[in-house]
């Protein structure tokens, strides 16, 4: 085959390649203008598709027809040459087509891992999502706050009451505040070692720290004032998973528990009347 013949050969070759590549791209680049400054996310119109697989035909024929007219330029030039310059340019052309089959390949290939490792990827999101899916239902979450507070300086306790199938470490987070603060009066956090089923735990209020941490909200610590409301008990369960079952959860989820706002915390509250009052910042359980 002479060497202009092979140099269009090789041109067209390229141009395949080339016109694949470029279609792909020029389709990626019409759904992101259509998602940016047309339909976003509402509804896309039928015609849509078309228009964005036309618009990767056009590009890629064109780079085709392209690719292949250099080729028939680049075979003109050796058309009248001697015998050894022909087989020369023969060489070049053949080692350009070799070339391009090799890129094409190479992009198949490439095209060939880049799905198997989506579709690995997205067998893994699957799994992972029914981890977590199972572990929602098994992890303790609370099922009660029952305030015990002996008005008049007693205090008092709260007991909190959990259930679930999960064997494991948990973190009780707790605090109290009064309605009007959104800063803690009183707080605190237990590691508790549950087994499967029902359990509960109990946390005292001492009475004088509950007014302490009121005591320090005031902007003046000697006011006259008389507290007369209802104190919220708020408590958070946070599982303390193992190795293994952070690994079973999606990458999200575990990042989401580190920073307190997964879907496996539980949260719960209960409110318990408080009356006291402070004369020039003395504590007194009873109206003077």
């Amino acid at each position: 085959m002479n060497a202009k013949r092979l140099f269009i050969i090789a041109g067209a070759v390229w141009g395949v390649v080339l016109g694949l590549a470029g279609g792909f791209y020029a389709a990626g680049i019409a759904a992101g203008f259509a998602w940016l400054f047309l339909f976003g996310d509402n509804p896309w119109p039928d015609w849509s598709e078309g228009a964005i697989l036309g618009t990767a035909a056009i590009v890629g024929l064109a780079i085709l027809a392209g690719s292949t007219a250099l080729g028939w330029a680049a075979g003109q030039r050796y058309e009248q040459a001697g015998p050894a310059r022909q087989a020369r340019a023969g060489r070049a052309a053949t080692g350009l087509i070799l070339l391009a089959v090799l890129v094409g390949a190479g992009g198949v290939w490439s095209v060939a891992r880049q799905q198997e490792t989506i579709e690995r990827q997205r067998q893994e999101q699957v799994v992972s999502g029914r981890n977590l899916a199972e572990m929602q239902a098994a992890t303790h979450h609370l099922t009660g706050i029952d305030i015990d507070w002996r008005d008049g300086g007693a205090g008092g306790s709260a007991t909190v009451q959990l259930d679930g199938t999960r064997a494991g470490a948990y973190r009780l987070e707790w605090q109290i505040r009064a309605r009007a603060f959104k800063k803690a009066l009183l707080a605190g956090a237990d590691r508790l070692n549950l087994a499967a089923g029902p359990a509960s735990t109990t946390i005292s209020i001492p009475a004088e720290a509950l007014v302490d941490g009121y005591r320090a909200m005031l902007s003046h610590q000697n006011a006259n004032i008389m507290v007369d409301e209802p104190f919220a008990f708020e408590a958070r369960l946070v599982p303390v998973l193992g190795a293994a079952e952070q690994a079973a959860l999606p990458q999200g989820e575990r990042r989401n528990l580190e920073q307190g706002w997964s879907t496996l915390i539980d949260e719960a509250e209960a409110d318990f009347p408080v009356r006291f009052f402070l004369y020039g910042g003395e504590l007194s359980w009873q109206a003077r």
